[in-house]
């Protein structure tokens, strides 16, 4: 099991696709902190004041922070935009078609004439949720660690949430105000295991569809699916509602809609019992060729 995980792993971040995936990511995490910087300064220009001392600070340095700074933190630039639009698939474009491609060239009869299904869709499954979730939170790491040069760590002010986007009734609110970084950290780590699921599938649809390009637009469907299905059920604009769209859900500032913990749980659980059950049990029944 852990020489076919060490393959499978080395297959799935040591590709070009992967290597594509994460450049894209960054590339948008440079582009919304090029409009941070380009706010921040107008922003300085206007509310630099100088005291009797003859010191230069800015009243308002509360207002513009590294945690509203970081591609996950503000939502205004086109580069925020684009990644959480597009981040199912950049998730699923490293490794999520594997098996599909595998199952045609003839590699997964061999590999499991050698090591037997359990271990073959185990390994798979694994490696297939890791390169999902690196491909999600290397970006956004990146961009924190860019945006960190730039910005103060600031603890944010309650007085501010307008500016940061987290509220009273936001998820984890009350960590964002005491503890920032461990809030980015909880968010981190929900990005990552929802990638990482949401990513299988891909795997999953593999046993059904044969086409590289279309298992790895699953993921994105699923998201859009269901970011389309709020238009249906939300009719209330007075309402408050919960946030059922995976492109908003991994965000961790409210958007339209406050996040809920226990929505993104379930939502992970089920697609993760499905992804799970149809790779290593269902597929596990029927014959491979």
């Amino acid at each position: 099991m852990k020489a076919l995980l060490k393959i499978e792993l080395n297959k799935a971040v040591k590709n070009k696709a992967f290597i594509t995936s994460i450049t894209i990511g960054i590339i948008l995490a440079i582009l919304s902190l090029i409009y941070c910087l380009s706010i921040s300064a107008v922003d300085n220009s206007m509310a630099s004041v100088q005291d009797s001392s003859n010191i230069i600070y800015d009243p308002e340095i509360g207002f513009s922070i590294l945690f509203n700074n970081w591609i996950g933190g503000e939502g205004g630039s086109l580069g925020t935009a684009i990644f959480y639009y597009i981040f199912p698939i950049l998730c699923a474009l490293p490794y999520g078609w594997s098996y599909c491609v595998e199952q045609k060239s003839g590699y997964t009869s061999l590999i499991i004439a050698q090591t037997g299904k359990k271990t073959y869709f185990m390994a798979k499954y694994i490696a297939t949720f890791i390169s999902g979730g690196l491909a999600m939170i290397i970006p956004l790491i990146t961009s924190i660690l860019l945006s960190a040069l730039f910005f103060p760590a600031i603890t944010p002010y309650p007085s501010y949430d307008i500016y940061y986007a987290v509220f009273v009734k936001s998820m984890f609110s009350e960590v964002y105000y005491s503890h920032p970084f461990l809030y980015i950290f909880i968010y981190l780590c929900i990005n990552f295991v929802f990638c990482g699921i949401i990513t299988c599938t891909s795997m999953a649809a593999a046993s059904f569809i044969k086409q590289k390009y279309i298992v790895t637009l699953i993921p994105f469907s699923i998201c859009m699916i269901l970011h389309l299905s709020m238009r249906i059920l939300y009719t209330d604009p007075d309402k408050d509602y919960i946030n059922l769209s995976p492109f908003m859900a991994m965000k961790p500032i409210d958007m339209s809609y406050r996040n809920s913990p226990l929505y993104i749980f379930i939502l992970s659980l089920v697609l993760f019992a499905a992804t799970f059950f149809i790779t290593n049990i269902w597929e596990k029944k029927h014959e491979v060729y």
